[in-house]
């Protein structure tokens, strides 16, 4: 039985963020009667210390803390085990038992439905989103659930892997899960309230100034996008615009800033929370919980203009 109050991340989702790590070998899925979820997600490395890592990385994302993820040696490799979903649970039906995920691959037990649904879920809705543009930013929630960590985790392996710059904040929450997924990478942009620039105006307007500037080094038009991940419904008081306005929203505040300056916009909202109702622009259900925002059409029927006097 997977603990209610710890939940277990899918095994796909663990895969994504081990693909961000270096030297990593073959992920497997296998029974575990120490595993509180009663499966875990073995990841091989060829560095004690980036397996460290991993399981650090690993423990923070999906469980909080604790010692969850264990690291073992084996020959001249070291696995890291995290707890998992079983795989069981998920109804799908692929021949092939191994499935490439980037670099690597992943195997699953038995008649590989569960590598089927890791396909799934890899096939981010972002996917489509994210292809061929060159600059990508993130903002989100403090305190995220684990169904935010996982959708995060889903856009976070659907980023293009070269040639794309990724923008972040320093807080914790959604900005760390980034920072640590991309901190090896040449591309990650982080925008510090710490930095002269933004902490001159205080605590509170170093935060909005940071957002801001993070949010402005988005590209704009299809070439960027900024993927938000906030914890809760749009606060009243927040509207598109250009200048940076989140009633005590980080998260919203970004996005309005966003779409005010031409930048596009997609947002993953909790189960039962809708999008912001705001004049001239309109919302897309890209599917999983994400939201494309978009400026709304005119309408066919809209009075004419007249442009000249007869």
């Amino acid at each position: 039985m997977v603990s209610s109050s710890v939940p277990a991340p899918h095994s796909a989702v663990v895969a994504s963020l081990a693909g961000s790590f270096p030297g990593l070998g073959v992920c497997s899925v296998r029974r575990s009667s120490r595993a509180f979820s009663g499966w875990v997600c073995v990841c091989s490395f060829g560095s004690l210390s980036v397996a460290r890592a991993f399981a650090s990385r690993a423990a923070a994302a999906f469980f909080g803390s604790g010692s969850f993820c264990v690291v073992r040696r084996v020959g001249r490799r070291f696995r890291v085990s995290v707890p998992c979903l079983p795989p069981r649970s998920l109804v799908v039906a692929l021949r092939p038992r191994f499935v490439r995920v980037g670099r690597f691959r992943v195997r699953f037990p038995g008649s590989s439905a569960a590598a089927a649904a890791a396909v799934s879920a890899l096939r981010s809705p972002l996917a489509g989103l994210l292809r061929g543009v060159r600059s990508v930013g993130f903002s989100g929630s403090r305190s995220p659930s684990p169904a935010a960590l996982s959708a995060l985790a889903s856009a976070c392996a659907v980023v293009p892997a070269s040639g794309c710059r990724v923008s972040v904040g320093c807080a914790g929450g959604v900005d760390l899960a980034v920072r640590g997924v991309f901190c090896s990478s040449r591309s990650l942009l982080v925008f510090s309230a710490a930095a002269p620039r933004f902490a001159r105006a205080g605590a509170v307007g170093a935060l909005a100034l940071r957002s801001a500037a993070c949010v402005r080094s988005v590209a704009p038009g299809r070439r960027g996008l900024l993927v938000v991940v906030p914890s809760g419904g749009c606060p009243a008081g927040v509207r598109p615009g250009r200048s940076f306005r989140g009633c005590g929203s980080g998260s919203w505040g970004s996005a309005a800033l966003a779409l005010g300056l031409g930048r596009r916009v997609v947002v993953w909202l909790p189960s039962g929370v809708v999008p912001p109702a705001w004049s001239s622009f309109s919302w897309s259900c890209a599917g999983a919980g994400w939201w494309l925002c978009v400026p709304a059409p005119v309408p066919a029927f809209a009075s004419p203009v007249q442009l000249a006097l007869f």
